[in-house]
């Protein structure tokens, strides 16, 4: 028999993680996603440390954040505190992902992981695949005058910084989670609310499916009155598709996590521009390897999907 995740097999004790089968895919998928993630987290934190130490930055970033986000003006010091605590919780964040009992990072480079259709990693290549396809086929239209750097700077810098929790705590928990708990909470009787928000659950049913689609549809239409064209409506749309699923599977971290990765992959050619020179071709050089990386992660991805779903294979 079974208990907490134990089987007793005559009077010799063993995880059920010991008689899992361990999936090569589940492995190298999370093994690459983890280093993607710290090589992303590094330059995020040397991006912060120059936007904090320069002065230009510094002042634009403090003032466009404090009356865009917390509509007041921060002074400089109130910024640096918010920046700091921000940052703390992201720490935070991925150490919570990598241990996450249903989602985690550690879980997949082990080769286990439960029989999901999708994994945290491939969610996100998958995710992240498709919503390139998006923008190549509704591409949004270049700016039509030139933006000082600073304020570029600042959009990388609210995107990374801001958004995923903004968003996240919105999108993903109000309009997401909490329903789900609620519902279960009704439905089942279940005490422990918080666990669902927190590490997420394994059976998604036709509630969690409507409340996903809700959450997706008002994240995208928040983009298209926050100021972005008509087709940017598809793209997040799409992206909150993925990011419901991670969220009830793994919890709100995780999808916080996976939301601050996304941002930073796609602003990272702004990150680098606080960088020499040189220093910028070979972090350029780098994050294009990584882009075909992640595009064939993706495709490779797709694969997988439709031989779980559709062959019920467990690979």
């Amino acid at each position: 028999m079974s208990v907490r995740n134990k089987t007793y097999i005559g009077v010799i004790l063993l995880d059920e993680e010991d008689l899992a089968k361990r999936s090569f895919i589940k492995r190298l998928y999370g093994s690459i996603t983890l280093l993607i993630l710290l090589f992303l987290f590094l330059n995020f934190i040397n991006f912060l440390i120059k936007v904090i130490t320069t002065d230009i930055y510094l002042n634009v970033i403090a003032d466009l954040s404090g009356r865009i986000f917390f509509h007041t003006k921060l002074n400089i010091t109130e910024f640096v505190y918010i920046t700091l605590a921000l940052v703390a919780l992201l720490t935070i964040s991925f150490f919570y992902l990598l241990f996450n009992q249903r989602v985690g990072l550690i879980k997949e480079i082990k080769g286990f992981g439960k029989k999901y259709i999708m994994t945290f990693s491939e969610a996100f290549y998958i995710g992240f695949l498709v919503s390139l396809v998006l923008i190549l086929l509704a591409p949004l239209n270049p700016p039509t005058k030139s933006v000082p750097l600073p304020v570029v700077i600042y959009y990388s810098f609210s995107a990374t910084v801001f958004a995923p929790f903004f968003e996240e705590s919105i999108f993903r928990l109000l309009l997401l989670l909490v329903p789900i708990a609620v519902k279960e909470k009704m439905k089942f009787n279940r005490d422990k609310i918080t666990e669902i928000v927190f590490r997420g659950k394994d059976n998604i049913d036709n509630y969690d499916v409507l409340f996903a689609l809700i959450s997706s549809l008002s994240f995208g239409l928040a983009h298209l009155w926050g100021g972005w064209e008509f087709n940017k409506l598809f793209q997040a749309t799409f992206l909150g598709l993925f990011l419901a699923y991670v969220a009830i599977r793994g919890g709100i971290v995780s999808s916080i996590v996976f939301h601050w990765a996304w941002n930073t992959l796609a602003t990272f050619i702004v990150i680098v521009l606080i960088y020499d020179p040189l220093y910028q071709l070979y972090l350029l050089l780098i994050i294009s390897l990584l882009y075909f990386v992640i595009l064939g992660l993706g495709i490779l991805g797709i694969i997988i999907f439709l031989l779980r779903k559709f062959g019920n294979m467990d690979i």
